[in-house]
């Protein structure tokens, strides 16, 4: 008996982390089921041009990518934008792209025979509703760790059911219960986006919790072995959630390295082995001018190799009552790690490493993981 093709389609998030992630992810699922092919529909991102262009050249066939046309830019004040944090941009950007995410679903449902599934990024949760409106089985794909989904969850699940909103807790002492954590949490520590209660991003927060306890299951970039606390407070959850899936670490280890990769990667080769201090905060990820001189001070006292990946802050990203982190405590934290290891940090990462590479193997924790991602997708896809 013949089995039938399938098709799923996949949004990612903004952000190169969230894009590459997301190809590396499908092309697992491709490995395990030849039958499957994917969809890719891609929301402009000047940022990472070069390379989403490039995903128009890859050479698996049952891989697809779709330029979604540009959504119409609200007229905004600058006032306003100057309010509103970088993920809440990001979101409202996605957000305006729904007509546009609709349209093109609606031409793949025609074309294509056997649509069994959405994911999308935890960024794209408004593209949640585009799938019930056509009964597509929905998945999330959580980029960050199970321990920050399993914090996002329950800053929803206080708001929601409790009546606690945890931004009005920014300035004091108060220390929070976060399943999965082994200790309590100032909530002065919280990301900024959820002690923002006035442009947006909390509100962000709570919708992408709640839209992702609406789908079929959620896909984490982590291993069990790194996690094993944080995923099992997630599914242990008495406030049930989606099936979580840990199918991580995802990497693209054949990424084609243009001409100042290639001076970077022939520096850190001259080097003697672990001796290089490695500062990168994600695409998203930027400091003001004050934490990047902190941060510049405190290298040039260790006196250690480094590189550091080093991101122009926006003119219009929020820096109120942002903490800067002394140049002292940073140099503690850098000759704690590369000279003394006095609590054996680098041994413990070498041996996750290790552990993360296992879990990828056949029989491999995230290897089963990802087996069962594909039987629950199938399975859901018949009901």
């Amino acid at each position: 008996m013949e089995t039938e093709e399938h098709h799923m389609i996949f949004i990612p998030g903004p952000g190169m982390g969230h894009i590459v992630a997301a190809v590396e992810v499908s092309k697992l699922l491709l490995i395990r089921d030849p039958h499957l092919s994917i969809t890719f529909l891609l929301i402009n991102d000047p940022q990472i041009q070069n390379y989403m262009q490039s995903l128009h050249t890859q050479p698996n066939p049952n891989l697809e990518f779709l330029d979604l046309p540009k959504a119409q830019t609200p007229n905004n004040s600058t006032a306003q934008l100057d309010s509103k944090s970088p993920p809440v941009i990001a979101f409202e950007k996605i957000q305006r792209h729904k007509p546009q995410v609709k349209d093109a679903v609606h031409t793949i449902v025609k074309s294509k025979s056997n649509v069994i599934g959405f994911i999308v990024d935890m960024f794209c949760a408004p593209m949640i509703d585009v799938a019930k409106e056509f009964n597509i089985p929905t998945y999330t794909f959580f980029t960050s760790s199970a321990t920050f989904l399993s914090l996002k969850l329950h800053v929803q699940t206080l708001y929601d059911e409790h009546g606690i909103n945890v931004s009005e807790f920014k300035n004091s002492d108060k220390e929070f219960y976060i399943p999965g954590f082994l200790n309590h949490v100032p909530a002065k520590v919280l990301p900024s986006t959820m002690l923002d209660n006035i442009n947006g991003g909390l509100e962000t927060v709570l919708t992408t919790a709640r839209k992702v306890k609406e789908t079929k299951g959620v896909l984490v970039n982590t291993f069990q072995e790194l996690e094993l606390t944080a995923i099992e407070s997630l599914s242990n959850r008495v406030d049930k959630i989606p099936p979580v899936y840990p199918i991580g670490p995802i990497v693209n280890l054949n990424n084609e390295s243009n001409n100042d990769d290639y001076e970077i990667v022939s520096w850190l080769d001259k080097q003697p082995v672990s001796s290089v201090v490695f500062l990168c905060f994600g695409s998203q990820g930027s400091f003001s001018e004050a934490q990047i001189k902190q941060l510049a001070v405190a290298l040039e006292r260790t006196g250690h190799r480094f590189l550091w990946s080093l991101k122009r802050r926006p003119p219009n990203e929020m820096i109120d009552d942002e903490i800067v982190v002394s140049s002292e405590e940073i140099e503690k934290g850098i000759r704690k790690l590369m000279e003394k290891d006095l609590s054996g940090i680098r041994e413990k990462v070498k041996g996750m490493k290790e552990n993360g590479e296992r879990a990828l193997l056949d029989g491999g924790s995230s290897d089963k993981f990802l087996g069962c991602l594909i039987h629950d997708i199938l399975k859901n896809s018949s009901t």
